[in-house]
C-alpha cells in the first residue's frame, strides 16, 4: 500500500486521473469534527472522518485538500492529515493555489458553481474544472504553495471509509492525533492496520514513511522506508 503511494507521489504527473497525478490529502484544518469543541457533546465523540457541521462550520458543503507530489509537495502547513484513494475520491474542480473557499457562500461547493472555468492563461478569480489543466499551470508557474482540490460533502460522507486509504502526519506535529484518529478510525468501521496504514510524510525526497505501531501504545514503534 505506501509503496503504492510512494509510487504515486514520485512518479505524479498533470493528470485527470488521480491515480496517476499524484497523492490527494485533506490537512486537519477544521473542516472535519477533529478537535472541534462544539461536537463534544455528552455521549458523542468526535468522528474526525465525518465534515463539520455545526458552529463556524455549520452547512459547510465541501472539504478542501491538496493534491501533492514530488514536483508540488507543499502542503496546507503541518499536522496530522488523511490521504484519499484516487479510486475512491470524485473531485468538484481545483486551484492552482489556495483558492480562499472558506469565504464563498453555501451550496457553492467550495466556488465551484460560481466562478467561471480557468483557461491556461487565465488561472485567477476562476476554477479549474480540468485536474491536469491545473497542474500544469501550477507547475509552468513554478508556485511553491500548496493547490487547492475540492470535494463535496456528499461525495465525502459517500465515499468513506473506502475514501481514507492512509492516515499519517506531516511535519513535524500532529503525530499524536494521527495515531488516535487511524485507532479510531481501524475500530468505528472494523478495519486492520494493514488496510490504513500509518505514515509520517517526509516531503520532496522522501515522500511517505511507513509507520508501524506495536499492538501496545506503550510500547515503541518503528519505521519502515517503502
Amino acid at each position: 500500500m505506501v509503496a503504492n503511494i510512494n509510487a504515486r507521489f514520485f512518479n505524479g504527473r498533470p493528470s485527470n486521473d488521480l491515480g496517476e497525478a499524484g497523492v490527494l490529502i485533506h490537512m486537519d484544518d477544521g473542516q472535519t469534527e477533529h478537535g472541534q469543541p462544539w461536537v463534544k457533546a455528552p455521549g458523542h465523540q468526535p468522528e474526525p472522518w465525518k465534515v463539520c457541521h455545526l458552529g463556524w462550520c455549520k452547512g459547510a458543503d465541501h472539504i478542501s485538500c491538496s493534491l501533492i507530489n514530488a514536483h508540488t509537495p507543499a502542503t496546507y502547513g503541518a499536522g496530522m492529515g488523511m490521504l484519499l484513494s484516487p479510486r475512491a475520491t470524485k473531485i468538484a474542480c481545483s486551484y492552482a493555489s489556495d483558492g480562499g473557499t472558506q469565504g464563498v457562500r453555501q451550496g457553492s461547493v467550495g466556488g465551484c458553481r460560481d466562478r467561471k472555468p480557468c483557461t491556461s492563461q487565465v488561472y485567477w478569480g476562476c476554477q479549474f474544472d480540468d485536474l491536469e489543466l491545473m497542474m500544469k499551470v501550477q507547475r509552468r508557474l513554478k508556485l511553491d504553495t500548496y493547490n487547492e482540490v475540492i470535494v463535496a460533502k456528499g461525495a465525502w460522507d459517500s465515499a468513506v471509509p473506502e475514501l481514507i486509504e492512509a492516515v499519517g502526519w506531516f511535519g513535524a506535529s500532529g503525530e499524536k492525533a494521527a495515531k488516535d484518529m487511524r485507532r479510531r478510525f481501524l475500530e468505528h468501521f472494523g478495519l486492520t492496520r494493514k488496510q490504513v496504514p500509518l505514515v509520517h510524510y517526509r516531503g520532496r525526497t522522501k515522500g511517505f514513511v511507513e509507520i508501524h505501531e506495536h499492538e501496545h501504545g506503550h510500547e515503541p514503534w518503528h519505521e519502515h522506508q517503502s
